[in-house]
């Protein structure tokens, strides 16, 4: 069989939420100088492909049975690495939130539809704060609107807690979600 490897394509599927998230961010149908979004490839060894990929090809209909929809993003292949039969994973841009707040997400309690998070003040008072959420971020939500930078959330013993009950904090720091 003969093929040219000078460039591979790989087929991946998003599930319906991601394509939709994706697609916000992503598809401008008729900006034409917007940047087409860069994959990355992981290669079976865990090492990270030093070439970007870009998508061509994206499905016309999501697959019922699955609830995904097939993209085909091509890698260029100027070092003949990649050869057809390969495994690898993809790291795909699906949703950008720039500076985004977010939250451990058993700290958020939902009833009804409704979003809510403990908050102490400065008296040491706990407040039942409403808070609009976005998207899952890993063990995280982000918080569209109800919580400022620097609020102090219940985080542990969220069963106990009432509104205008008077805590004793004790601060935890958590590592910055989604850097690298």
């Amino acid at each position: 069989t003969i093929s040219n490897i000078s460039s591979v394509r790989v087929q991946f599927f998003l599930s319906e939420r991601q394509f939709i998230l994706f697609s916000k961010e992503n598809i401008k149908s008729n900006d034409e100088d917007h940047e087409p979004v860069a994959i990355q490839m992981i290669l079976a060894d865990e090492s990270v492909y030093e070439h970007a990929g870009k998508i061509d090809f994206i499905d016309r209909s999501v697959n019922p049975s699955t609830g995904s929809i097939m993209l085909q993003a091509s890698f260029p292949n100027p070092d003949r690495l990649l050869r057809p039969g390969q495994f690898a994973r993809l790291k795909i841009q699906v949703e950008l939130a720039k500076n985004a707040l977010v939250v451990p997400q058993k700290t958020v309690n939902e009833l009804q539809g409704q979003y809510s998070v403990y908050v102490v003040g400065d008296d040491n008072k706990v407040e039942s704060k409403i808070v609009e959420v976005g998207s899952k971020f890993g063990e995280y939500w982000i918080i569209k609107s109800g919580l400022n930078p620097g609020d102090k959330i219940v985080l542990e013993g969220l069963q106990r807690v009432q509104p205008g009950m008077v805590v004793t904090p004790e601060t935890v720091e958590f590592k910055e979600a989604g850097k690298e």
